[in-house]
């Protein structure tokens, strides 16, 4: 049932926008997934606050990370790789979305990459994902996105993504 979700889902992405309800539907049915690909070694959480569920944003924004997360995060792990995805609203209309996970985070070299924008520019066509979302947010919303990346600070990779809240209706109506 999650790979017809799954699949479901990604054949939508012609749609402009999803809810957050969507797309974390759609991140659960991936990580459900992964949790067969690697039984016993994935887990989980999502928490959205109040209200954030109604926010609209481009399809496919997080699944990126996520797959990074689990690409990159938990190889040798003795113990299960948690990833949490965490959403809420901030002040002046702004959505917060949280990725981190307890994986082996990112090296310094990689950090520094992402925190300057020089490892989305010389990837010579890897890591698409990362660029893509890049591409997609200062394509939609200008300078009023951030997109942050750090490790957090008992173990493991974090990203950021800032933004103006929007609904589908907003959109619909830019």
């Amino acid at each position: 049932m999650n790979l017809v979700k799954y699949f479901r889902f990604t054949t939508k992405t012609n749609q402009i926008v999803v809810t957050i309800a969507e797309e974390m539907e759609h991140m659960e049915s991936y990580i459900k997934i992964q949790q067969v690909r690697f039984p016993g070694r994935v887990t989980y959480e999502i928490h959205i606050s109040d209200g954030a569920e109604k926010a609209a944003i481009p399809p496919l924004l997080i699944q990126p990370f996520i797959e990074n997360a689990i690409k990159y995060g938990f190889d040798f792990m003795d113990h299960p790789f948690h990833i949490a995805i965490y959403i809420r609203l901030l002040e002046h209309e702004r959505l917060e979305i949280v990725i981190s996970d307890n994986g082996n985070g990112f090296s310094e070299e990689i950090l520094e990459k992402l925190q300057t924008g020089g490892y989305l520019e010389s990837q010579n066509g890897e890591h698409l994902g990362i660029s893509n979302v890049q591409y997609r947010l200062k394509h939609i919303f200008g300078q009023q996105t951030q997109l942050e990346f750090d490790n957090a600070p008992d173990s493991g990779a974090r990203i950021r993504i800032a933004l103006p809240f929007r609904t589908v209706e907003k959109f619909t109506s830019y």
